[in-house]
């Protein structure tokens, strides 16, 4: 389930971030997930990427919102849409810069 992708069960962020992705380990049990909200890339004209890595989710790109973390109930995010696992390791170098500055 780690890096797999979900709707936004949040309708009050849904437009601006149609996305979530599970960003914690599978072996941490619990009623409620770390999720990253993504946002289409299409939105930023600009990034320099360190706190915003980009993935690909079907035919389009999305950006990782690192710095925009949230707990939900696992039950409210539904059946996962893809994964972005592939991009596992950018993902990690974001989580990495944000909680320790390690670039």
């Amino acid at each position: 389930m780690q890096f797999d992708v979900f709707a936004n069960p949040a309708r009050s962020t849904r437009l601006a971030f149609p996305l979530v992705v599970d960003l914690q380990a599978d072996l941490v049990a619990g009623r409620l997930h770390v999720v990253s909200f993504l946002a289409r890339a299409v939105r930023f004209s600009d990034t320099d990427g360190k706190l915003l890595p980009r993935v690909r989710v079907g035919d389009e790109e999305y950006l990782v919102t690192v710095g925009r973390m949230a707990t939900v109930p696992i039950a409210a995010l539904g059946a996962s849409t893809g994964s972005v696992a592939a991009w596992r390791d950018d993902i990690l170098r974001a989580i990495d810069w944000l909680f320790f500055g390690l670039p």
